[in-house]
């Protein structure tokens, strides 16, 4: 499931840090939060992977201001500007949705939104080969977790002895998301699997899946002060439909709930 924010400044004008991913985050916390107490702070303190996403700001109006202090620099908007955020699960997706129509203002960072609407968006059809690539302003964030102890972020034709790919990364990582969905939501697991007509075998066997790069740029990412080595680029995936679905509703690789890893169908519109 996936929704369009569709906001305006309450002032003028609006100035949003070039990072501002985690401010959304924190403000979708914040919104869960007031809506349902326990069940934000449940999805908050929960270390598991969350299943759910959300891309920067993007708007026709966006300017890049810079100063030589760096002191009003920033994302400057004007107008209309949109946010998307996405997950496969129905009862997180409602309470955000009904949550920020409720609050009419919302704050990222220090600028503050008015909601004007939330516009859902349709369900494409999904299907075993897909063309993928990273959304406007977003880029894929790519780690393997070492031990239990640290993690090493990975970029496309990087390679360390002992340390996967990142194509490799990315199959892990989604059937790992599908895992955790039969956890939270076996009902709706189950639901897609008779949908698209796949076995639960079919959904957790790697060596039937593939991924081919193409296009790939590395980027770096700040998030909470901190830098990360991320990638944009195009993305052959071939899955099960349910696989692309998760794709969709919860982005590629790591870090999705501080925005990273959205992504559209090639050839799509939003």
């Amino acid at each position: 499931m996936r929704a369009d924010l569709h906001l305006s400044p309450v002032n003028k004008s609006a100035l949003v840090s070039f990072s501002h991913t985690a401010y959304i985050g924190s403000m979708l916390y914040e919104t869960l939060t007031q809506q349902d107490g326990e069940f934000g702070k449940i999805l908050h303190d929960d270390t598991r992977i969350k299943l759910f996403n959300l891309s920067a700001l993007r708007s026709p109006s966006m300017r890049h201001l810079r100063t030589e202090d760096w002191s009003s620099s920033g994302y400057c908007f004007e107008g209309k500007t949109i946010a998307t955020i996405s997950t496969p699960k129905p009862g997180l997706f409602i309470r955000l949705t009904e949550g920020l129509l409720k609050k009419g203002v919302i704050r990222i960072g220090a600028a503050e939104f008015k909601v004007d609407d939330v516009v859902i968006t349709d369900i494409p059809v999904f299907q075993k080969g897909m063309g993928w690539r990273t959304s406007v302003g977003t880029s894929i964030a790519t780690y393997w977790t070492v031990r239990d102890e640290y993690k090493i972020y990975m970029i496309p034709e990087m390679e360390e002895e002992g340390l996967p790919k990142c194509e490799t990364i990315i199959i892990k990582n989604l059937i790992h998301k599908w895992e955790r969905f039969v956890e939270d939501e076996p009902e709706i697991a189950d639901a897609w699997l008779n949908l698209y007509k796949v076995s639960r075998e079919e959904m957790k066997d790697a060596s039937k899946m593939n991924i081919i790069l193409m296009d790939v740029k590395p980027k770096t990412t700040v998030i909470n002060k901190i830098t990360y080595k991320t990638w944009v680029g195009k993305i052959i995936l071939k899955a099960p439909p349910p696989i692309q679905r998760l794709a969709w509703s919860c982005g590629m690789g790591g870090n999705n709930s501080m925005g990273c890893g959205m992504v559209e169908i090639m050839g799509g519109s939003r």
